[in-house]
């Protein structure tokens, strides 16, 4: 995630100054990750140098805003959205395929319609499923939590199917 922590600080300063405790605390919240202040302090400093972003003492913090050059740079990222994109929805067909979900789920999750939205319920439902696949576990407990998904999406499935006719 470290390649991508100049970004995710950009996007958050384009909202307005902040500081790196404010900072840190919007990438947790957004990205559901937690960068440590030893990665995150230093790549601020690195921003400013670079003519990113600026900073200012307020009391004993000092608070960042993001420069013309910083929304330069965030504004050339659109530019390969849809590089990102296909390849996230690669990424998305493979898991589609393995975890038996279906196309129009796929497409409605990379229509321009929508701008990736992941609702904290599916980002801790991914920790969770990911843990649970990945972690050494006994035979029993994945066989459990693979029945429990299957349970589940069918029961989410037949939730959507109802209300399409209603």
């Amino acid at each position: 995630m470290n390649g991508s922590l100049k970004f995710i600080v950009l996007k958050i300063l384009s909202d307005g100054e902040n500081s790196g405790y404010g900072i840190r605390k919007k990438i947790m919240e957004n990205v559901n990750w937690s960068p440590s202040y030893g990665a995150l302090f230093p790549m601020l400093s690195k921003m400013e140098e670079l003519g990113l972003i600026t900073s200012r003492r307020d009391g004993r913090r000092n608070v960042y805003r993001i420069t013309k050059k910083g929304r330069d740079i965030l504004s050339d990222m659109s530019s390969i959205k849809s590089k990102v994109k296909k390849r996230i929805m690669k990424n998305i067909k493979t898991l589609g395929f393995l975890w038996d979900v279906d196309a129009k789920t796929i497409q409605m999750m990379m229509s321009d319609d929508i701008d990736f939205i992941v609702t904290p319920y599916v980002r801790e439902l991914h920790d969770v499923v990911m843990k649970a696949m990945i972690g050494k576990h006994e035979k029993n407990t994945t066989k459990k939590v693979e029945k429990i998904i299957k349970t589940a999406t069918k029961e989410i499935r037949e939730v959507l199917k109802h209300e399409k006719h209603n």
